[in-house]
C-alpha cells in the first residue's frame, strides 16, 4: 500500500513539479481555461453548476470567450463583451485583503465591486474555502452575493477522469492529459492520507512530510488546511465563553473582516505560511493586541491601528513604550506557559514576543485548550494593566 511519503515522492517527480510549474496559480487557472475552452459546455457544467452553464449557451448568446488576468481577475468568462462569470484561483496561497478606493475589502468583494453587473462569481481552490470568506456584504452593490466553490482535485478532476473515452481531436489534449495526471498524484496525498482523516494528531514521519512538501512547494496550502481543523476545535473550546468571543468580534471587525460574529477566529496566508490570529482592541480602536500562529510560532503581538499608526512612525517615544510592554508581557507568559525560548522579535508594525513553539505537522491536539487558555490570559485585568499605557497614548 502507497504511503503518505511515497505519494509525496511520487508527485516530487512528476513533470509538473520537475519543471517547476506544480505550485504555480498561473499555471493551473491557464489550464483551467484550456480545459473550458476544449470541453466548453460540458466543462462548464460538470466544474461549475448545470444551471449556469444552461444560462450561458443560450440561443440568444454571442462568442464565448475565457479571458486570463483582465482586470486583475485570474480567469473571466464573456459572453460577447459582458463579462458573465469571474473566477478566482487559488491553489498556493489563501484568500486574502486588498486596498479599495481608500479601504480594505476582501480579495473577493474587491473583484465584485470591479464588476458590479456580474451575477456568477467562482473560487476554484485546492482545499474548500471557508463559507464565510466567500460572502459579499450586503452594504456593496454587487450582483454577487456569494462566490460558489469548487476544487482542483474534486469538481476539476472528477470532469477530467470522465473525458478519457471522448478526448476531441485538439493539440491541446496532451496538456490536459499530463494535468489529469499530476491532479490524480495530488487527489491521493490531499485526500487519501492524513491531511483529512487524521485531523489533530501527529503525522508520520512529519519532518520528512514537512521537507517533501516544501520541495512540491505546496507546504503553505496544506499547513492551511490543518490551521482550518484547528479553528473548528477552537471554536468548540470558545462556545461557552460569550465574553472572550464579543472582544474577539470586535477585534475581527479592526481586521476588516466580515461576518465577525461568526469568523472571529481568523485564518490567514502571508508568502505562502499559513496563520491563524486571534484579535482584541482598545475601546477607541487605536492598537490591536492578541495571539497569532504561523511558521510553527505562537506569537503574542501588539500593533498600531488607524491614526495612531502615523503617530509610531513619527513619535519613537510610542515604540520604546511597546518595548517596555512587550518585556514585561514576556514575565507574564512565562508564568502561563512552561516554555524556553519567550522573545521578543524584531521590529515593525507588527511587534510580537514568540511565547510557544508548535510545528503545525506533529500532534497539534492540545492547540485549541492551549490557544483558547492563552486569550483568555491575555485579556485578563493583570495583563491587560501592563497594555493600559499603550491604550491611553
Amino acid at each position: 500500500m502507497i504511503n503518505l511519503e511515497n505519494a509525496l515522492k511520487k508527485l516530487k517527480e512528476h513533470p509538473y513539479t520537475q519543471i517547476q510549474l506544480s505550485d504555480r496559480e498561473k499555471f493551473h487557472t491557464g489550464m483551467l481555461k484550456i480545459t473550458l475552452d476544449v470541453f466548453q459546455k460540458e466543462a462548464y457544467s460538470e466544474i461549475f453548476d448545470t444551471d449556469f452553464a444552461k444560462d450561458l449557451y443560450t440561443s440568444e448568446s454571442e462568442k464565448i470567450e475565457t479571458c486570463l488576468e483582465e482586470n486583475s481577475v485570474d480567469l473571466s468568462i464573456k459572453n460577447g463583451e459582458k463579462v458573465y462569470a469571474i473566477i478566482e484561483s487559488k491553489f498556493k496561497t489563501g484568500l486574502h485583503y486588498s486596498n479599495y478606493k481608500n479601504r480594505r475589502v476582501s480579495q473577493l468583494t474587491k473583484y465584485a465591486l470591479n464588476n458590479p453587473k456580474t451575477k456568477h462569481g467562482f473560487v476554484v481552490s485546492l482545499f474548500p474555502e471557508q463559507e464565510e470568506d466567500l460572502k459579499i456584504s450586503p452594504e456593496e452593490k454587487t450582483q454577487i452575493i456569494s462566490f460558489k466553490k469548487s476544487t482542483y482535485t474534486n469538481d476539476v478532476l472528477r470532469f477530467l477522469k470522465n473525458t478519457n473515452s471522448k478526448l476531441p481531436d485538439d493539440p491541446r489534449v496532451p496538456l490536459i492529459t499530463l494535468w489529469t495526471s499530476y491532479l490524480k498524484d495530488l487527489k491521493i496525498v490531499v485526500d487519501e492520507f492524513e491531511f483529512k482523516s487524521i485531523k489533530l494528531e501527529g503525522i508520520s514521519n512529519n519532518e520528512d512530510v514537512k521537507k517533501l512538501l516544501s520541495e512540491v512547494k505546496l507546504k503553505g496550502v496544506f499547513e492551511g488546511f490543518r490551521m482550518s481543523q484547528v479553528k473548528q476545535e477552537l471554536e468548540k473550546e470558545l462556545k461557552e465563553k460569550n465574553t472572550i468571543k464579543q472582544v474577539l468580534q470586535t477585534g475581527a471587525q479592526i481586521w476588516k473582516k466580515l461576518d465577525t460574529e461568526n469568523n472571529y477566529i481568523i485564518l490567514g496566508n502571508t508568502h505562502g505560511n499559513a496563520s491563524l490570529s486571534l484579535v482584541m482592541t482598545d475601546e477607541h480602536k487605536s492598537i490591536s493586541y492578541g495571539i497569532q500562529w504561523q511558521s510553527g510560532i505562537v506569537k503574542v503581538f501588539i500593533q498600531p491601528e488607524g491614526k495612531n499608526l502615523e503617530k509610531w512612525r513619527k513619535d519613537n517615544t510610542w515604540g520604546k513604550l511597546r518595548q517596555e510592554i512587550l518585556e514585561n508581557l514576556i514575565a507574564l507568559f512565562e508564568s502561563e506557559w512552561d516554555e524556553d525560548e519567550m522573545k521578543i522579535n524584531k521590529e515593525g508594525k507588527f511587534r510580537s514576543i514568540t511565547v510557544m513553539k508548535k510545528e503545525l505537522f506533529t500532534d497539534i491536539s492540545t492547540m485549541p485548550r492551549l490557544l483558547s487558555e492563552g486569550i483568555d490570559f491575555l485579556k485578563d485585568q493583570k495583563v491587560r494593566k501592563h497594555i493600559q499605557p499603550l491604550l491611553s497614548t
